[in-house]
């Protein structure tokens, strides 16, 4: 039996924490200056982090993009690769997953028959 065990964060929750915490942050790390700068597209489809590291060879930049997936849509790229889902739970408890409430969504899978 194969399964498979995956880890999604909730995106209403990323959504309400942007809204909640400051949209930026700034770290020392060695002799590197970090500011990140966070933000979620006008979709709601994505967070956005812009990142500048600042220290003795000068500037420099980047940008990391993450997707944010709904409970059906991870459902169905599951089942579109092969994956029967088994479980969903909203945290590490195993606590129920309730939309608008729980952390996380945590899917428990198993390889489809046909895909063995």
């Amino acid at each position: 039996v194969q399964l498979l065990t995956l880890t999604v964060p909730q995106p209403y929750l990323l959504q309400r924490r942007h809204h909640a915490q400051p949209s930026s942050s700034t770290r020392v790390v060695g002799d590197k200056s970090i500011l990140e700068k966070r933000s979620i597209t006008e979709d709601g489809k994505r967070v956005e982090k812009r990142v500048t590291l600042t220290g003795p060879a000068g500037e420099s930049h980047y940008i990391e993009s993450v997707r944010l997936f709904t409970k059906s849509e991870v459902t169905k790229m599951l089942e579109e690769s092969g994956w029967a889902p088994l479980a969903c739970r909203g945290d590490w408890d195993g606590s129920d997953q309730i939309p608008g409430t729980s952390p996380r969504m945590i899917f428990t899978a198993e390889r489809s028959a046909q895909h063995k």
